[in-house]
């Protein structure tokens, strides 16, 4: 229709584009939102201190709610069907022994591969965890595992996943969410750790057709 924006006319149907923008978009708000706050800090000369480093763990969740926005407001993309929730019991409890074997069964391959990264003078990441003795504890987990499981999950095992697998494969699709992943994290030290979690998170939440569980596993493993 002529009276239409231009905008309304590009309501997106699940597609391999659909998820490659989502990926894109979170990206973007991503890097631009930990430079606000990277300038924030230094203006107000907080570097090093919790409220920095709760900071830099909140620029993630919100980069991936804002883009989640943009997808329904610019795009009229429908998010609902990407936002399964009920499944079967059997799920949570394969995701939970999941979960814990990795956590016990990888550990020692990330070592191998910073011990392999520190022979190219590479240097250990520092801890960027805030106090969490006490009553601390509390905003951590909500802010370290929470909020980053319901967000990533929803964006990687929700929108990006129901976007693609339609359009390249099964397969393909178990194999490019593991892959986006663990490249959205930056993450040398657990790339391998991520790429692997990433994939067995995919083929959870297409078994279970639902994010619910791996929200769970995402969460225990924060």
């Amino acid at each position: 229709m002529k009276n239409e924006s231009k905008w309304s006319t590009l309501k997106m149907q699940p597609s391999a584009k659909g998820g490659g923008l989502a990926f894109s978009m979170a990206v973007v708000i991503y890097v631009f939102i930990s430079f606000i706050f990277s300038l924030i800090i230094s203006a107000v000369g907080i570097a090093g201190t919790d409220i920095a480093k709760y900071l830099g763990y909140l620029a993630s969740p919100m980069a991936i709610v804002l883009s989640a926005i943009l997808l329904k407001v610019l795009f009229k993309q429908q998010l609902k069907p990407f936002v399964r929730v009920g499944c079967s019991p059997k799920y949570y409890l394969i995701g939970v022994m999941l979960i814990f074997g990795l956590l016990f069964s990888l550990n020692s391959l990330n070592e191998y591969l910073i011990k392999f990264f520190e022979l190219f003078g590479y240097k250990r990441q520092s801890s960027s965890l805030p106090n969490l003795s006490g009553w601390n504890l509390l905003p951590a987990i909500l802010v370290i595992a929470v909020l980053p499981a319901i967000c990533e999950e929803f964006l990687f095992r929700g929108i990006i996943l129901n976007n693609i697998e339609g359009e390249v494969g099964t397969v393909k699709t178990i194999f490019l969410v593991g892959f986006v992943f663990s490249l959205y994290h930056a993450s040398v030290e657990q790339t391998i750790y991520q790429f692997i979690c990433g994939c067995l998170f995919a083929l959870l939440a297409i078994r279970s057709r639902s994010i619910t569980p791996v929200v769970l596993i995402h969460f225990i493993n924060n």
